[in-house]
């Protein structure tokens, strides 16, 4: 849940500038109090984003390529940290739990998380957590490249995925625009298991 003021929000939030990097101005605030506080120092640079705390150890980055709305292919990455309640990166992380996978357009989870980017077309970064139940909840989305491809993927992923975003570009190029580079694009596996430099 996102608040739009202190006095409707529920305690613990996450109180974070709307723009920003690398957790800088983020805080988990425990009352109305602390968060007028926050809002009356000025909240960061083009506002602020009062948001649900989602407690838990586990954290998915989820990096997709799309193409008018349609999943070509990504990469689904699970941090798992020492920590329930945290921000990112004044926390550790348990690096040996740290997983990456290929999803498809049919990965259950992909399917609700894209209904997020109907029409969009392009490199899209999308962190959340999940509940109990297993359903996600977004606290983060962002038009780009994201840390865990530039950071944690394993190369022959990575390798996979800017592929398809280079045949993407290329059909777009080519005058493809109009179509779906479903047909397009690569694969996210690789034989290559090495962690050579990427080309």
């Amino acid at each position: 849940r996102h608040y739009f003021a202190a006095a409707a929000a529920s305690y613990p939030s996450v109180f974070k500038p709307a723009c920003g990097e690398h957790g800088e101005g983020v805080a988990i605030v425990r009352s109305e109090r602390e968060a007028e506080a926050l809002i009356a120092e000025g909240g960061g640079r083009g506002g602020w984003v009062l948001q649900e705390l989602v407690r838990g150890r586990r954290e998915v980055s989820l990096s997709l390529l799309l193409r008018e709305g349609e999943v070509v292919t990504g990469v689904r990455t699970v941090y798992v940290y020492e920590e329930a309640e945290y921000v990112w990166p004044r926390v550790r992380e348990d690096v040996a739990q740290r997983a990456s996978e290929p999803v498809s357009s049919s990965d259950a989870e992909v399917v609700v998380l894209a209904k997020l980017l109907a029409g969009y077309t392009g490199v899209c970064n999308l962190n959340y957590k999940r509940r109990p139940d297993g359903s996600p909840v977004v606290f983060e989305v962002n038009a780009r490249i994201g840390a865990d491809l530039a950071c944690d993927v394993p190369p022959p992923l990575l390798r996979a995925f800017l592929l398809a975003v280079d045949q993407g570009v290329a059909l777009a190029r080519a005058g493809g625009a109009a179509g779906r580079m479903d047909g397009a694009a690569a694969p996210l596996e690789s034989d290559d298991d090495s962690d050579d430099a990427l080309p």
